[in-house]
């Protein structure tokens, strides 16, 4: 009896569920990529014994008033691979690290993540347990829709 009862029901689920496809295409929709990159130089470290974390502050001008209220903004990280290819990843980010500090293996947790306002992004590095770690160059793409 339960055994009809459960086939009964997921026929019911599998038979009533729809899938409907909206799809508008504006012709007015507006877009722009940008390449940032991020020296290790570049990134500055907050010292705030609450919440340290290094930050890099972009200028951004074609992040206009409009765009701002109207568009929609995101933002990958870049990764450059040893054989030449690359792949982008969406912030934020969370990488899990390791590293060899006379000769004993330490974990780590990085997290990049950003955010924006009227002509400007600021992208965070935070490093779990908060250490003090300088970041290398990083590559970032902005992609926004208007």
């Amino acid at each position: 009896m339960k055994k009809i009862l459960l086939i009964s029901s997921l026929l019911v689920l599998l038979v009533s569920c729809e899938r409907t496809t909206y799809v508008e295409r504006p012709t007015n929709l507006n877009r722009e990529i940008i390449g940032i990159k991020i020296y290790s130089r570049d990134w500055k470290y907050t010292n705030d014994s609450q919440n340290n974390f290094y930050y890099a502050v972009v200028a951004i001008p074609e992040i206009t008033k409009y765009v701002y209220d109207n568009g929609m903004i995101s933002m990958y990280v870049e990764y450059l691979y040893k054989d030449g290819t690359t792949a982008l990843s969406p912030l934020p980010n969370v990488m899990h690290k390791e590293y060899k500090d006379n000769n004993v293996w330490k974990t780590y947790t990085q997290t990049i993540n950003y955010e924006y306002s009227v002509g400007e992004v600021v992208i965070t590095l935070t490093y779990s347990d908060f250490a003090k770690i300088q970041p290398g160059d990083y590559y970032f793409s902005l992609k926004m829709l208007w």
